[in-house]
C-alpha cells in the first residue's frame, strides 16, 4: 500500500516514518518548520479541516514516536499482545504535553470472536488461526476453507500458541469474552478498546459485535 502510494521505494524505511508523520500533521494544522521543503505547499482538501489525528503501531518504536508527538496511540494487540503493556508504558514515559492532548490516551485493537456456543467459536476461529500460525511462519497466507479448517491437525506447539494467543483475545463465550476484555483493561489502563471482528463469516462478525453490545451497554442508554 505504502509503495502504490508513494510510487517508488525510497522513503518506505521506517527512519523516514517520522518525518513523514510531521509532514502529513503540518499538512493539516500548518505550522511546519522554515526549512521544511514542503513548506510552501498547501493541501487541498486538507489544511485547517483535520481528522482526528492517532498513530497506529505495534512496536515500541511507533509508541515512542506517538508520545513525543504528543498524539493519541493505537497498539495493534489482536496480532502483536505480547508486547502489549510494554508499548503501552514506552508511550506514557515519552509523553510530551501538546496541541492535540495534554495527557496520554491510548487505545488498545482487541481481535473478537464470540457466540453463545462454544463449538460455533471454535469453527469461527478455525480460519483465520491457521493463516495467523502461517504467517507467523513467514509462508504467505491463502484464504482458508472451513473444509480445510476442519481437516487441519495442529501440532502440539500450534495448540499451545493458539491457547495462549486466545486467552489474551476477546475469543469464547460471551462470560468468557467479558472476563478477558475487563483483564485487559485492567491489566493496560487502555481508555478505549478497538474491536477486531475476526470470525470466518459475515454472520459470525455481526454476532460476536452484537454480543460484545450488550456486554458493554450503557445502563443509561438502555433506561433511555
Amino acid at each position: 500500500t505504502a509503495l502504490a502510494l508513494r510510487r517508488s521505494e525510497s522513503g518506505l524505511g521506517v527512519d523516514d516514518f517520522p518525518q513523514q508523520l510531521v509532514d502529513l500533521i503540518g499538512f493539516f494544522h500548518g505550522g511546519m518548520a522554515a526549512d521544511n521543503p514542503l513548506r510552501g505547499i498547501t493541501a487541498y482538501p486538507g489544511l485547517g479541516d483535520a481528522p482526528e489525528t492517532w498513530l497506529l503501531g505495534s512496536s515500541g518504536f511507533s509508541a515512542q514516536l506517538a508520545g513525543a508527538l504528543g498524539l493519541p496511540f493505537t497498539f495493534a494487540h489482536h496480532f502483536a499482545g505480547e508486547h502489549t503493556e510494554e508499548a503501552l508504558d514506552l508511550y506514557r514515559a515519552h509523553f510530551e504535553p501538546s496541541a492535540f492532548l495534554a495527557a496520554p490516551h491510548a487505545m488498545i485493537a482487541v481481535g473478537l470472536i464470540s457466540d453463545d456456543d462454544p463449538e460455533v467459536v471454535r469453527r469461527e476461529s478455525l480460519p483465520g488461526l491457521i493463516t495467523f500460525l502461517r504467517m507467523r511462519q513467514g509462508k504467505k497466507p491463502a484464504p482458508v476453507s472451513f473444509e480445510e479448517a476442519l481437516a487441519y491437525r495442529f501440532t502440539e506447539y500450534e495448540l499451545s500458541f493458539v491457547a495462549s494467543r486466545n486467552r489474551r483475545q476477546a475469543v469464547g463465550t460471551p462470560a468468557e469474552v467479558d472476563a478477558r476484555l475487563t483483564a485487559l483493561l485492567d491489566a493496560t489502563g487502555a481508555d478505549e478498546l478497538m474491536l477486531s471482528a475476526q470470525s470466518a463469516t459475515l454472520v459470525g462478525r455481526i454476532r460476536s459485535l452484537e454480543i460484545v453490545a450488550d456486554l458493554r451497554a450503557d445502563p443509561a442508554d438502555a433506561a433511555a
